[in-house]
């Protein structure tokens, strides 16, 4: 009877470090330096001889700000095929022009690599998806850090550009700018939120479950069906055994995918953006988070594999030495 509980402890402890695996690799992947490394790769140029559409959707001579403005575009005319030439970099140096910035759409992912950027991004997403479900009943965003990271984006232009930008004024402007966006920012939510309640329910279920909280709780419940079956057997060696072979599969499952999809992945994507006419920066953008979900993924299976590996050694060879030891005495 002890065997029989052992392995179908094994088995759920074998599924919950998995499922945990998992939820690692998703966390280590969802933030901004993912987003940073899609940046880097849709802003490149499209390598196509096509002339891009300027379809008047995406440039800034027709841009479209807010939801409620797309209420009188006629999507009819709008050809969405168009889509297949569309070039992150053409509309981001048209931005860059209208706005009389004189500097390569690649300054955009400078800026987005930086720590300053990185941090802002993270804690206002959260704080902004944290007001969306209703978790936080008053949106914040604290000024100082808007300056922060638009003092450390003028650094590098002037470095990048050798100009110097007169900041006078500026950390007035951008707290009178923050407390006007907030407020926009605020009721926007608030509109969009009570028409789409389904939508919000299922950002805040992603929400709890990407949080430190649940992560803890999948970790918790690993360790605890651990102790159990070592509870139950009273025994290191046999514990290690029990503990091993779920660690090897686990292992296993982690880093072949891992492996394999790192380098089918991007010759499938490429095959389908020549195929089909896709985007091809935006496609590379979202090869380079695959392909960093795909390392996490074989370094966490690797690790696993390896431990299994070591605690099967001792489980077996020196459980197995201990018996003849206690044998012979």
């Amino acid at each position: 009877m002890k065997k029989v509980f052992s392995i179908i402890l094994t088995v759920i402890f074998g599924i919950c470090l998995y499922c945990t695996l998992l939820l690692s690799v998703v966390r280590s992947t969802v933030n901004a330096s993912s987003l940073t490394d899609f940046a880097r790769n849709a802003l490149k140029p499209v390598s196509k001889v096509q002339k891009i559409h300027n379809n008047g959707l995406f440039y800034p001579d027709e841009k479209q700000v807010i939801l409620s403005g797309y209420d009188d575009f006629d999507f009819s005319d709008f050809d969405f095929s168009d889509l297949g030439d569309m070039d992150l970099n053409s509309i981001v140096k048209s931005y860059l022009k209208a706005y009389d910035v004189q500097v390569e759409p690649e300054f955009i992912t400078e800026i987005l690599e930086s720590p300053e950027t990185k941090e802002f991004v993270n804690k206002y997403i959260d704080e902004i998806v944290s007001y969306a479900t209703g978790e936080k009943e008053t949106l914040e965003i604290d000024a100082d850090d808007v300056i922060t990271v638009v003092n450390n984006a003028i650094d590098i232009y002037e470095k990048e550009t050798g100009e110097t930008v007169d900041r006078t004024g500026l950390e007035e402007n951008i707290r009178d700018g923050v407390e006007e966006a907030v407020t926009e920012v605020a009721e926007t939510i608030d509109s969009v939120r009570d028409n789409n309640e389904l939508v919000f329910l299922t950002i805040k279920m992603c929400q709890f479950f990407l949080s430190v909280k649940f992560f803890a709780y999948c970790v918790g419940v690993c360790v605890l069906l651990a102790i159990v079956i070592f509870v139950i057997n009273l025994n290191l060696f046999t514990w290690f055994k029990y503990i091993s072979i779920p660690s090897i599969v686990d292992g296993a499952l982690m880093f072949l995918p891992g492996v394999t999809v790192g380098i089918v992945f991007p010759s499938l994507m490429k095959f389908f953006v020549r195929e089909f006419d896709l985007p091809g920066g935006i496609m590379d953008g979202i090869i380079a988070v695959v392909q960093k979900s795909m390392h996490f993924m074989k370094i966490e299976g690797a690790v696993c594999l390896l431990i299994g590996v070591a605690l099967c050694i001792f489980g077996f060879s020196l459980g197995k030495k201990t018996k003849v030891e206690t044998a012979e005495a």
